[in-house]
């Protein structure tokens, strides 16, 4: 069965390869009857061209369930399906259980609100929509995510404004200029 709808997967997603392949831009229609979500999560990734960090272990099964889209919006559908945690960081996946993520209390130091949330958006275009929460009394962020996602975003976030920081991103180091988030 696992063979029979990757095969499937792949005439899909063979039929819209091109020469330069953006990861949003690939088709992908996959069929599940019963699979372990760490396998549902490597054939996407496969079939997508999306690489998928997985953090920590991702029990379960997803049953019954049918991708049909592009490579991003396949997996924001999972996500959503199977309540896991993703984030996209412009060149990849980052998929965690819920249960695996935690809150981490920042405070914003020398950022304001709009200004943490456009450095952390840079980092990563897509996200939970409860991984963010500005408590304005206390002036304090509170980011909700697995250990490492919260770590990356609280060590930019210590940073002075006025400085770069290299990220890479596909194999490939970006600039990724602090001042212009302001």
């Amino acid at each position: 069965m696992l063979l029979r709808s990757l095969f499937i997967g792949l005439i899909f997603a063979a039929s819209s390869l091109g020469s330069a392949i953006d990861v949003s831009a690939r088709q992908v229609r996959y069929e599940v009857k019963s699979q372990p979500l760490t396998q549902v999560i490597d054939v996407l990734a496969d079939l997508s061209g999306t690489p998928a960090q997985k953090l920590g272990e991702i029990p379960g099964k997803i049953e019954n369930w049918i991708a049909d889209g592009d490579g991003l919006a396949v997996f924001q559908q999972l996500a959503k399906d199977a309540n896991l945690f993703l984030a996209y960081d412009g060149s990849r996946v980052i998929i965690a259980s819920r249960t695996d993520t935690k809150t981490t209390i920042l405070p914003l130091g020398n950022y304001d609100w709009p200004s943490a949330q456009a450095v952390v958006k840079s980092l990563y275009p897509i996200m939970p929509k409860d991984t963010l929460r500005f408590d304005a009394k206390a002036g304090v962020l509170s980011v909700r995510g697995p250990a490492v996602f919260n770590d990356t975003i609280a060590a930019i976030l210590a940073r002075p404004q006025n400085t770069t920081v290299k990220v890479i991103r596909g194999g490939n180091v970006q600039d990724l200029d602090l001042q212009q988030k302001r």
